[in-house]
């Protein structure tokens, strides 16, 4: 007979900076949420042609592309994250019909 009372897996989270949502940093624990942040970066990189982290950048804001895109929300300026080449073709196809 097997003991049932031991099937606890302890599992370390693993994954790249920039994908991990920063609420697992602080609580150290994962919620419903965790998958749907990392959804969310994949889609802002589609949108905003760019990676989740780039060191390059002059501006300390844009570091972290999900904090960016949220500062750019709060202040209602969403418009600026699309890339330009996305925003030509979404502008152009607009037009056709």
């Amino acid at each position: 007979m097997n003991d049932l009372s031991n099937t606890h897996i302890s599992t370390a989270v693993k994954g790249s900076i920039g994908y991990l949502d920063p609420e697992y940093y602080r609580l150290q624990k994962i919620t419903e949420k965790f998958d749907v942040y990392s959804f969310d970066v994949v889609l802002c990189e589609v949108l905003c042609a760019r990676a989740p982290i780039d060191r390059t950048t002059e501006d300390h804001m844009q570091i972290s592309l999900a904090e960016w895109v949220q500062h750019c929300y709060i202040n209602g300026a969403l418009d600026q994250v699309i890339d330009t080449h996305l925003q030509a073709k979404w502008c152009m196809d607009l037009s056709l019909h």
